[in-house]
């Protein structure tokens, strides 16, 4: 869809929105906004072609991937969207209050959860099936959106999560607090021969409350080469932050979830550090080339014969030093 249809039924003269503009680059964002219009639902909305493709879903996305929440697409609206908050008054199309209800970056990504470029993603759009992985506070891991068959008018699609670590059983939008830190019992799968468990994927994980956000890559135009910089292998696996602070040790994601359980190896490898630190780096499972696979990372409970490791490639912390 172009922007012509987003300018063409908006008054910019009374609505707070942004005028439609296509954007020159794209960086991958994405932003769900929650709007509080004749119906409450959330508008998803993803960067590509220089402009958010945007799905309406009267649910809310869902973290439980038995959910398949209907998303209705939309017109396409302008990347400055992405910080739009505000009320559109009575009498304006989608009347009523939007807030940003979670944003963030996401990848497109194949059947083998692969990254694949922008031409390719808007290939499979077109085609009716688009998978994608996403960096949010709330939203992370794993989607794909799915169009209804037969829809003639080809704005009918689903939402659907797929199973990861971020999955969750039981999930409702309006009430993410309490889905996300219910209390339950996880579910733990066969023991190691070192008496250890693992988390299943279909369990879910505990988030720290206090936890340190390592930095995130930054999209360019462009490789460079400079001598300022150094340049390092880009492991295809799960982004971690590892601690150990008077005697106790933490190992979770970039959004605070606990891997205490899921890679109990590491962890014992953390405690032998016996000294306060705080590092970040990638956990990763070599395959039986030893290549990375991410695919055998996410199913590691069934892969646990296979090289575990945790490479570190930065230090927040240490002796007392920054």
């Amino acid at each position: 869809m172009a922007l012509s249809r987003y300018n063409e039924i908006r008054n910019f003269k009374q609505s707070p929105e942004p005028e439609g503009k296509l954007s020159k680059k794209n960086l991958f964002r994405f932003v769900i906004q929650r709007h509080e219009a004749r119906r409450l639902h959330y508008d998803f909305r993803l960067e590509l072609e220089g402009v958010l493709k945007s799905w309406a879903v009267p649910k809310g996305p869902s973290l439980n991937p038995s959910d398949k929440r209907l998303a209705m697409m939309v017109e396409d609206h302008p990347v400055t969207y992405i910080g739009f908050e505000g009320e559109i008054a009575e009498g304006n199309y989608g009347a009523g209050m939007v807030t940003i209800w979670d944003k963030g970056t996401f990848f497109p990504v194949n059947e083998k959860h692969e990254k694949i470029t922008e031409q390719q993603a808007l290939e499979n759009l077109k085609n009716g099936q688009l998978k994608f992985d996403m960096q949010g506070e709330k939203v992370n891991g794993e989607f794909v959106l799915i169009k209804l068959k037969g829809d003639q008018k080809a704005n009918s699609w689903l939402l659907i999560k797929h199973r990861d670590q971020y999955a969750v059983d039981g999930y409702d939008s309006e009430n993410y607090l309490s889905a996300t830190k219910a209390t339950k019992e996880p579910t733990l799968s066969k023991k190691l021969k070192s008496s250890k468990t693992i988390l299943r994927n279909n369990s879910r994980p505990k988030k720290f409350d206090k936890f340190h956000k390592p930095m995130l890559a930054t999209l360019v135009d462009e490789p460079f080469d400079d001598k300022d910089w150094v340049f390092e292998i880009k492991w295809d696996g799960f982004r971690a932050v590892a601690e150990w602070q008077k005697g106790k040790v933490k190992l979770y994601s970039r959004n605070g979830l606990s891997f205490m359980e899921r890679y109990p190896t590491i962890v014992d490898a953390i405690k032998k550090l016996k000294q306060d630190c705080v590092i970040d780096g990638e956990i990763v499972l070599m395959d039986e080339e030893n290549k990375p696979s991410f695919q055998k990372l996410q199913q590691y409970e069934d892969n646990t014969h296979l090289p575990l490791i945790y490479y570190v490639f930065d230090i927040f912390f240490s002796k007392g030093k920054i």
